[in-house]
């Protein structure tokens, strides 16, 4: 048994001897990452994705388009303000027939539109009429249904619910009016009248007036059965 466990341990002396004598095999050069030459490659449906360092769109053979995260960051418009603009190609606007919108707080406070035209905040918020325009914050606000409007003032025609082919111009004139072709200019003027074919022309003007009809005021604070004409 001796004679077993001694030969046994010159047999594994002699093998550990001989691989360590052996010559081992040297560390080859670590590998590379070119990380300055990126490259097209092609995607699935024949994309060709371009790259990061070119600001430029994902095309197909179909013409179709993807837009990059690249291309957005340098063609979009900036909250700070943008440099380098050419006002015959960059816009804010629309090409297609749909009405631009603008909000404030989340409330309409703008429209360019094919059939009207609101500036101001909460202007012609209720309108389903045509060919109006309001301008001022609240102007036209309520009116629903009227056509062929033309508010100018915050506050003008602000709670009429309806009339058409009115003009009023100044603060709050024509306020709660809802009658028909009537010319109200200055401020607080003719502010009651379901009245029409009116012409009142003065701040305050026409304030008792509330149904009559073709009536003209001229003047600061001009009433009916004063100084009408």
């Amino acid at each position: 048994m001796k004679k077993f466990i001694y030969i046994a341990a010159s047999l594994f002396l002699t093998i550990t001897m001989q691989a360590q004598d052996r010559p081992q095999p040297k560390p080859g050069p670590a590998p590379s990452i070119n990380i300055n030459k990126p490259q097209s490659f092609v995607l699935k449906n024949g994309l060709t994705r371009l790259p990061s360092t070119t600001n430029a769109m994902i095309t197909a053979s179909d013409g179709k388009a993807v837009v990059t995260k690249e291309y957005l960051q340098s063609n979009n418009w900036s909250l700070t303000g943008n440099t380098g603009t050419n006002d015959a190609t960059n816009f804010l606007g629309t090409t297609d027939n749909i009405d631009l919108v603008f909000r404030r707080n989340n409330i309409l406070s703008g429209r360019l539109g094919d059939d009207n035209t609101f500036f101001g905040n909460g202007s012609g918020t209720a309108s389903t009429g045509t060919s109006n325009s309001y301008f001022g914050a609240f102007s036209g606000s309520l009116n629903a249904t009227g056509n062929f409007n033309t508010f100018v003032g915050r506050l003008s025609g602000a709670n009429g619910i309806t009339g058409s082919t009115n003009t009023y111009l100044g603060y709050a004139s024509g306020l709660n009016n809802t009658g028909s072709n009537n010319l109200i200019i200055g401020a607080f003027a003719s502010q009651n009248t379901s009245g029409s074919f009116n012409v009142f022309v003065g701040n305050q003007s026409g304030g008792s007036n509330t149904t009559g009809t073709r009536n003209t005021l001229l003047g600061y604070n001009t009433d009916l059965g004063a100084s009408n004409l």
